[in-house]
């Protein structure tokens, strides 16, 4: 390795990280706020590359509404799945604004790493890339959105911020209480 390689690093990390978030269908727009690349560069990356296929591409405005507010269950059920991944790789402990432009560079790698994760577990997944994005943001923001444990089960569940923390969990919401006599007959007594 010569000496003046070292300073293709950051452009390296730049397209690498640019390449996975096309592979995982993101917007240009948020490729290029995360890597720093015009919009240009992302489009020649994508034509000559070939990360995704045009058709296939993302377009339009970027979403507004957080996947854990939706009525769907399943997309909640989702929404607490990848909330509990971020949580377990490290993703709730970025600073916002306060991380200099290379660590960006590796939390985006780490998002991209644990939406793959994510995905690969639900098999078809309905949150998007940008709809994870912006249900992280809101975690990370306590905006609209905030991660709390279940009182019955101790589960990490996504809340809506003005619910009250003692919310049960979808699971814990659908099991019928057990009677006063029901808990003095169990077999474990």
């Amino acid at each position: 390795m010569r000496a003046t390689d070292h300073r293709y690093q950051k452009d390296q990390e730049k397209l690498t990280l640019a390449m996975n978030m096309l592979q995982l269908n993101a917007r240009t727009n948020v490729i290029r706020k995360w890597t720093g690349l015009s919009g240009d560069r992302i489009r020649k990356l994508v034509k000559f590359y070939g990360a995704t296929p045009s058709d296939q591409r993302q377009r339009g405005r970027y979403p507004s509404q957080s996947p854990a507010v939706s009525k769907n269950p399943v997309i909640r059920q989702q929404a607490n799945l990848l909330a509990g991944l971020f949580a377990s790789s490290g993703l709730m402990r970025a600073q916002g604004n306060s991380v200099s432009q290379p660590e960006w560079l590796q939390v985006g790698q780490t998002f991209c790493r644990t939406y793959e994760w994510f995905v690969q577990l639900e098999g078809e997944s309905r949150i998007s890339f940008e709809h994870a994005l912006l249900l992280w943001r809101q975690l990370l923001n306590r905006t609209e959105v905030t991660l709390a444990r279940c009182p019955k089960c101790r589960l990490l569940q996504v809340l809506e911020t003005y619910r009250s923390p003692l919310t049960p969990c979808g699971l814990c919401a659908q099991t019928p209480p057990q009677t006063h006599a029901q808990r003095l007959t169990a077999p474990w007594v």
